[in-house]
């Protein structure tokens, strides 16, 4: 007969296979902190890397896990803003296509062997979890500004080894993602330098905001404004390029009233700043308490002023304001921050009592603005 496939008995020489290790850590692709809009689908709450030594591992359970982010000035976010829940192992489904709900802030997964198995000696699999956020709306769960954070529970993985088939030892040394703030709508930030050279009257500064998932409302833009030795900046204000689609604002209008104070920068006063604060003014021709910006459209705002000119040297740096972590949450308009937008969850009538609502946000994690500043200020030169 043929014995070419019998086993042999293991007898008092025999060495046990070492039963192996799993490591779990953030993955360096795991996104940073973020504005998410409701309803979106295929949202990255988390990419983690788990690693294997001494053995293929198969994962057999892991629990998931969703809580409130943590973030100042936030409403409270818990597993009621998420709708479902899917797992990617380097990119492909694990587990359910059809996703996962939860029923509570935590969510255990069951695997069959050999369906999440990680492969010794490499660099590991990098273990994305996906979600598809809820609705905002009435009767609709979502909650605007919550922030929501998920990763893995600690202690929640359950593993055997494919070459000991013995449980393994797990260590999560990094397992829980960036929290994200969700939001009806949020705005995107793109800067330009201008091409005119600087003169008596003068573009400063362009930017692009364009609004993502639904209209949005700037109320406020903020500027940090320096200059070569001795030039004088004076009546300040914003202006609307183009945009194709803002609520009866035309292109070319006057968004801001003047801020008429001189103000001197360089000289005796070198590095000094100037801090220019422009609210979208209703007195001015276009009527509007802000600027609305309508889903998919985009706005381009200049920032203008008279410059005072000492050479052929002279230049002007503007740098677009933002806001840090130490958000304020929802408020008024006049109180929301550096960059004061919203996302009309509570009211869209460009009245004043719509500027009052407590729907503004300052310009944290705005996609394109940095935390106080913009990373690189534009300069106009002679």
């Amino acid at each position: 007969s043929d014995l070419s496939h019998t086993a042999t008995p293991c007898g008092i020489d025999c060495t046990p296979a070492q039963a192996g290790t799993l490591t779990v850590n953030l993955d360096g692709s795991n996104p940073a902190s973020r504005l998410v809009v409701f309803g979106t689908t295929g949202v990255s709450l988390a990419e983690l890397r788990l690693k294997a030594s001494d053995e293929s591992i198969d994962v057999t359970r892991l629990i998931l896990a969703v809580a409130d982010g943590g973030l100042g000035g936030t409403a409270s976010g818990d597993y009621t803003q998420i709708q479902k829940v899917f797992l990617k192992l380097d990119g492909q489904i694990v587990g359910s296509a059809s996703g996962y709900a939860f029923g509570g802030p935590n969510l255990t997964l069951n695997f069959q062997r050999g369906e999440l198995t990680i492969p010794a000696g490499t660099s590991g699999k990098r273990l994305s979890i996906i979600a598809d956020i809820v609705p905002i709306g009435t009767n609709q769960p979502g909650r605007a500004n919550a922030d929501i954070k998920a990763g893995l529970s600690a202690n929640s993985i359950s593993a055997v080894g494919n070459g000991s088939n013995t449980v393994v030892s797990v260590t999560q040394n990094d397992s829980t993602g960036s929290p994200v703030i969700l939001h009806k709508a949020v705005p995107s930030v793109i800067l330009e330098t201008p091409s005119n050279r600087l003169g008596a009257a003068s573009v400063l500064h362009r930017v692009k905001i364009s609004a993502i998932g639904n209209p949005v409302g700037i109320y406020r833009l903020s500027y940090a404004i320096t200059s070569s030795t001795g030039v004088r900046v004076s009546n300040v204000y914003s202006r609307l390029v183009s945009c194709t689609g803002c609520a009866g604002i035309p292109d070319g209008s006057q968004l801001s009233a003047v801020q008429n104070e001189l103000v001197y920068l360089g000289g005796t006063y070198n590095n000094d700043v100037s801090g220019a604060f422009l609210a979208v003014d209703g007195r001015q021709a276009h009527g509007k308490q802000y600027l609305q910006i309508a889903e998919g459209a985009t706005a381009t705002i200049d920032l203008y002023a008279n410059i005072g000119l000492t050479s052929f040297s002279d230049t002007v740096s503007s740098r677009l304001l933002g806001d840090g972590p130490a958000r304020g949450g929802a408020t008024a308009a006049a109180t929301a921050g550096n960059f004061a937008w919203s996302d009309l969850n509570l009211d869209d009538a460009n009245t004043v009592a719509a500027t009052a609502a407590q729907q503004w946000y300052d310009g944290y994690l705005v996609a394109g603005l940095g935390v106080y500043a913009t990373s690189t200020p534009i300069t106009i030169g002679e």
